[in-house]
């Protein structure tokens, strides 16, 4: 989480202000051979993380995972909800080309297992439950943001 501090605000510093964005900085130096640090591009929020059995779960974990996938679509959601006394994370994607739920399973897994080695050794130990559902381009967006992950889960 990027942290800002400034003393030079003569009313009101700010000493570790928690800004609420997740970054990384930047090892190398500018183009422009600047001596500051810089930061990569925001990945997300803070407040989007969401605990469940596979780990802490955050959009942009998934992002490169969907990311120039053939067969999806630009728009995708997660759904986590409880189901005894497990989770059950659905992935909804869109489909594209014609692609059944199996094929977009098999291929997510796979590219789950090479990208993602925590989240898949957890699906291995059976504690949690994957669901894929294929939708039609264009469906999932309902308002002008879409929320990537939705809570579900009741106790």
């Amino acid at each position: 989480e990027l942290a800002y501090t400034t003393l030079n605000r003569r009313v009101m510093p700010l000493v570790r202000y928690r800004s609420g964005d997740i970054t990384r900085f930047v090892g190398r130096p500018s183009n422009a051979g600047l001596p500051v640090r810089r930061i990569q591009k925001l990945r997300g929020r803070v407040d989007e993380w969401t605990v469940t059995s596979m780990g802490n779960i955050a959009p942009w974990m998934f992002e490169s995972l969907f990311s120039g996938f053939e067969g999806v679509g630009g728009d995708w959601q997660i759904v986590v909800q409880k189901e005894g006394n497990k989770d059950r994370i659905e992935f909804h994607l869109e489909g594209l080309n014609g692609l059944t739920e199996a094929q977009l399973r098999e291929r997510v897994l796979r590219k789950m297992q090479s990208e993602m080695a925590a989240a898949w050794k957890i699906y291995g130990m059976g504690t949690v439950l994957l669901d894929f559902h294929v939708h039609p381009k264009g469906s999932l967006r309902t308002d002008r943001k879409l929320k990537r992950i939705v809570y579900k889960r009741i106790f």
